[in-house]
C-alpha cells in the first residue's frame, strides 16, 4: 500500500481470476497486518471516455486477519478493463502501489494475460487523451495558424480539472468579489441616505467570491486563418452570457 505507516494496516490483495464472463462473480481475498474496522475494498475502471470509481465493496477480516470480497459485475461498465485501486478505511483511501487489473467479457472472447490487460489500457488512455485533444477547426486548411482559446466562467463550481473534446476546464479555486459593484451600489445608497452605506468592504466580497465561483476553458490547439476567425471558432465550442473570450 501507497504511504504506508507503523499506524496503518498493511493489506495484500489477490484475484482469483483476471478474466471472468460477464454475469460470473470474481473473488477477491484479502490479507492485513492487523484489524481494521469500516473497510472496503474500492474498484476502479478505464474505458475510451473515462478513468472512474465503479464500486466500493465493504468487508470484515475475520479472526486471522482475511476476509473474501465476492464482487458481481452486474450492471457495470461495459467494454471496460476494470482494477482494484486501494482500500478505504472509513474517510482514508490507502492506494495500492499499481492496479490490480481484470476483466469482465462475453462468451465469444478469448480471455486476456495480464500483459494483454495493460496493453489494453494503453490504447484505451491513447484513444481517451487523441479523442479530448482534438483541435478545433481544420489543421490542413489554407493560411490555417494555431491560436489558443481561453475563456472565463462564472457561477460554475469545479474542484478539480475535466475534459471535454478539445477543452479543458481548469477550475481557478477562487471566485469573483465583484469590489466594483460593491463599491458602485454603496456610493449609490450612500447619496440617498447621505451617509456611509457601509456596503463595501471584506463581506460583500466574501459573499461574493463564495457564490460567484470562477473557472477557465482552455482551448490549446484553435486552428483558423486570423484571430476572428478563431475567436468564432472558440465562441461556438460554448454559448452564454456569462463567458468572456480571449483568443491569444
Amino acid at each position: 500500500m501507497k504511504g504506508d505507516t507503523s499506524e496503518i494496516p498493511v493489506f495484500e490483495v489477490a484475484l482469483s481470476r483476471i478474466s471472468i464472463i460477464a454475469g460470473e462473480k470474481l473473488n477477491v481475498d484479502i490479507q492485513a497486518d492487523r484489524p481494521a474496522a469500516n473497510a472496503s475494498l474500492v474498484i476502479g475502471f478505464v474505458d475510451d471516455v473515462t478513468t472512474d470509481w465503479q464500486a466500493s465493496v465493504g468487508f470484515a477480516l475475520d479472526t486471522e486477519n482475511k476476509a473474501t470480497v465476492v464482487l458481481d459485475p452486474d450492471g457495470w461498465m461495459k467494454d471496460a478493463v476494470f482494477f482494484a485501486s486501494g482500500i478505504s478505511l472509513g474517510d482514508k483511501e490507502l492506494g495500492f502501489a499499481e492496479r490490480i487489473y481484470f476483466e469482465v467479457r462475453y462468451a465469444p472472447e478469448r480471455p486476456r494475460s495480464r500483459q494483454q490487460l495493460l496493453e489494453r489500457v494503453e490504447q484505451l488512455d491513447t484513444g481517451r487523451r487523441r479523442f479530448y485533444t482534438r483541435p478545433l477547426g481544420d489543421r490542413s486548411a489554407p493560411g490555417a495558424e494555431r491560436f489558443q482559446g481561453v475563456v472565463l466562467v462564472e457561477r460554475l463550481l469545479m474542484t478539480t480539472k475535466m475534459f471535454v473534446p478539445g477543452v479543458e476546464i481548469r477550475p481557478l479555486g477562487r471566485g469573483n468579489p465583484a469590489e466594483s459593484e460593491s463599491r458602485i451600489f454603496g456610493e449609490v445608497i450612500s447619496d440617498l441616505i447621505d451617509a456611509d452605506s457601509g456596503i463595501a468592504g471584506s463581506e460583500w466580497s466574501a459573499r461574493s467570491e463564495t457564490s460567484r465561483p470562477l473557472c477557465i476553458l482552455m482551448m490549446e490547439n484553435v486552428w483558423a486563418a486570423s484571430r476572428q476567425e478563431a475567436f468564432k471558432l472558440s465562441r461556438t465550442r460554448f454559448h452564454g452570457d456569462r463567458f468572456c473570450w480571449f483568443p491569444i
